[in-house]
């Protein structure tokens, strides 16, 4: 029985691969400290289409962006925060090769806006609880969730 599980541990490992999401780039869906899970089989079976978000190997480095299109030669991707994100328009296709999984879904990590400071008397102050000077991101990352077939993109480093 003990063998059991450990293969079926096995099989599950080289089918998904869990990373947690560092920098900005695919901000507001992908937070820095979120974790994405991402398997390992559709890479084999269909290329990526429009929209999928994928893991991919770029040096020693994992990224994870969001397919904008593809090619014969590669995959155009994209952070959904262009500001702070280097991506296909950066450094070209990404090759077919480089493909190494396809985000599920994203564990998003508790994280709270800032408090809002105490009243001043003004009604208009505040606005369902947050402070006037809360940055959308933390406003949206004030709860868990847990969301399944998730469009974004991240980058992390780690073992494809």
């Amino acid at each position: 029985m003990s063998w059991f599980v450990v293969g079926f541990a096995a099989v599950l490992l080289s089918l998904f691969v869990i990373i947690e999401v560092r920098g900005e780039s695919m901000c507001p869906t992908l937070m820095p400290g979120d974790v994405a899970v991402a398997e390992r089989v559709t890479r084999i079976l269909r290329r990526p289409k429009p929209a999928d978000i994928i893991v991919f190997r770029r040096g020693s480095t994992l990224w994870v962006k969001r397919v904008a299109g593809t090619t014969d030669c590669g995959v155009f991707v994209v952070g959904d925060n262009a500001g702070a994100s280097q991506d296909s328009r950066h450094f070209g296709l990404v090759p077919y090769s480089a493909v190494c999984a396809r985000v599920l879904g994203v564990w998003r990590a508790r994280r709270m806006a800032p408090p809002a400071p105490r009243d001043s008397g003004s009604a208009g102050a505040r606005h369902a609880g947050r402070s006037p000077g809360a940055s959308r991101k933390n406003q949206m990352c004030a709860a868990h969730s847990w969301r399944l077939g998730v469009k974004s993109g991240l980058g992390g480093s780690g073992a494809c």
